[in-house]
């Protein structure tokens, strides 16, 4: 499917504690005035909403903490409110 309309996002990102830990939270909205699936409901019943939260905690210069939150709301393609979490633990190595 295909989808046209106006979109507002906003980001906010940062440091705390000395770049230990990083954030980042986005915000999107976006209203389809045009879609290629004929669903009969109106551009607000159809419109995409997504949130997304991530933070990193640096636990040394090599190891850190990755947390990622998704929150979507795509009703063309799913009509629940999605939930996305993943957590990882990233190594990092210098070879020169």
């Amino acid at each position: 499917y295909v989808q046209a309309g106006l979109e507002f996002q906003i980001v906010l990102t940062g440091t705390l504690f000395n770049k230990i830990l990083t954030y980042s939270l986005l915000g999107e909205v976006m209203l389809p005035l045009v879609t290629s699936v004929d669903t009969g409901k109106s551009p607000v019943d159809l419109l995409n909403v997504k949130g997304v939260l991530q933070l990193q905690i640096k636990v040394a210069k090599w190891l850190s903490i990755n947390y990622n939150l998704s929150l979507i709301r795509a009703p063309l393609i799913q009509p629940d409110l999605q939930v996305i979490n993943n957590l990882v633990l990233s190594f990092t190595i210098n070879i020169l």
